[in-house]
């Protein structure tokens, strides 16, 4: 059952990301503030009680996502009689994102404010998500009543041409412009920012923080103990050598950490390629939370 909440009025427009027909917000080329999204719960049964002790995902979706799309992953959990949150935020941006997004986050802290909290995190978009919850909650700890937390295709930090064929799919078209141009200028301009910044954050590294959300949860972030890694080695979207690093520091800081290497599946397409593995240790992970 799914609970609609209010949101704002958005112009749509239809692209394909990974092979999924997405609905996504209009926005400029360059242009990349869209009005803020709200959240949208999905409740396993007709009465949503917020005093038990069953764990509550909150889902943070991938750049383009439409919630159709994600409608898939939370039935996953409501089947099994938990409930979830879902948020998309707006599709991209060059800083380290603020606490905006993540204010639309808190009422789920508030709402299930005595059920433990799972997070399943999408690409590089529910890393910003993440970062900007943080930022909200002022919670350097990730917000206490967080048990547990699942990555599916991050983190990492992608590639100018990785981050301009992203940027493409997850924006629509526009008719003066074909979309192979608009991914190669995307591409120019992430090169240039990237070029830019790699001397200064390699020369003053407390800076980086401060320009990649890769590096913000890296840094600034205590994650939940508990953890599980979706990624592969066929992913084209992100590199998969940063992403491993990551988990290893995961393990070293103590974390109980669960990585799975789909081998050559695409970017935020594990679970269509192999849906009983995938579903299966959803379930398992949050059943121990």
């Amino acid at each position: 059952m799914v609970l609609p909440v209010a949101s704002h009025c958005l112009k749509s427009s239809s692209s394909t990301y990974g092979g999924i027909r997405n609905i996504i917000q209009m926005r400029n080329i360059f242009w990349t503030r869209v009005p803020e999204p709200h959240m949208k719960y999905h409740v396993a049964s007709t009465k949503a009680n917020a005093s038990t002790s069953k764990p509550v995902v909150l889902m943070i979706g991938w750049a383009g996502a439409a919630n159709k799309h994600m409608e898939k992953y939370s039935k996953l959990y409501n089947d099994k009689g938990y409930d979830v949150a879902l948020i998309c935020p707006p599709t991209f941006s060059f800083t380290v994102p603020n606490n905006s997004i993540g204010k639309r986050m808190l009422p789920i802290l508030e709402k299930y404010g005595n059920s433990p909290i799972m997070i399943h995190s999408f690409s590089i978009n529910g890393i910003r998500g993440i970062v900007s919850l943080a930022k909200a909650t002022g919670n350097p700890k990730l917000f206490d009543n967080v048990q547990g937390i699942i990555f599916d295709s991050a983190p990492s930090i992608p590639f100018p041409h990785q981050n301009g064929k992203a940027m493409m799919l997850s924006t629509p078209s526009v008719t003066y412009m074909k979309d192979e141009t608009r991914q190669k200028i995307y591409e120019l301009v992430n090169a240039v920012r990237d070029k830019l910044l790699s001397p200064l954050v390699t020369l003053l590294p407390f800076l980086r923080p401060y320009f990649f959300s890769y590096w913000y949860i890296h840094d600034k972030i205590e994650l939940p103990k508990r953890q599980v890694y979706f990624y592969s080695h066929g992913d084209s979207m992100v590199p998969y050598d940063l992403l491993e690093k990551f988990v290893e520091i995961q393990r070293k800081r103590g974390c109980h950490v669960e990585n799975l290497n789909f081998g050559d599946t695409e970017h935020v397409a594990h679970f269509r390629a192999k849906p009983a593995v995938y579903s299966d240790k959803c379930v398992e992970f949050i059943s121990k939370l």
